[in-house]
């Protein structure tokens, strides 16, 4: 079950005749100047694991077109498609159950949760980033495993 969560940067979108359609440019995320003495932040976190990558989107969608925003950095979510999305599934974790980010290892507990008609079940996690930060932060339930 390879799960991954990538940070791209949207370096340039490519508008298209009618406004109908763009082309949206994504990189991997990586800093133009120094990182910290410590090397930790959380771009040089997916840095290491993802040091290049580039995606390229055709979008047609008419609810899409228009609202990316160039120079914005997005989270992209890879999993297996028969694990894609448990829609209207129970949820796997528990309020307070210590949890894993599959990414990257680092644990934390649930202190919400999320369930989406047309999605899967979400969560909120309280949990302490590689470089100390305590963070809050959503994660689909396909990038958590019980710690």
């Amino acid at each position: 079950m390879p799960n991954m969560k990538a940070k791209m940067h949207l370096t340039l979108i490519e508008k298209h005749q009618g406004d109908t359609s763009e082309t949206l440019h994504f990189s991997a995320v990586g800093k133009s100047d120094a990182y910290p003495e410590n090397g930790m932040d959380e771009d040089n976190t997916f840095a290491a694991f993802t040091p290049s990558a580039d995606v390229t989107m055709l979008i047609t969608n008419p609810e899409l077109v228009g609202k990316f925003k160039q120079g914005d950095t997005y989270y992209v979510d890879f999993c297996p498609t028969g694990e894609a999305i448990k829609v209207g599934s129970a949820f796997e974790f528990e309020l307070d159950q210590p949890v894993k980010i599959s990414i990257s290892g680092e644990q934390g507990s649930i202190i919400g949760r999320a369930e989406y008609k047309d999605d899967e079940n979400q969560y909120w996690l309280e949990y302490q980033a590689a470089d100390g930060r305590a963070v809050k932060e959503w994660w689909r339930e396909s990038s958590l495993e019980v710690a």
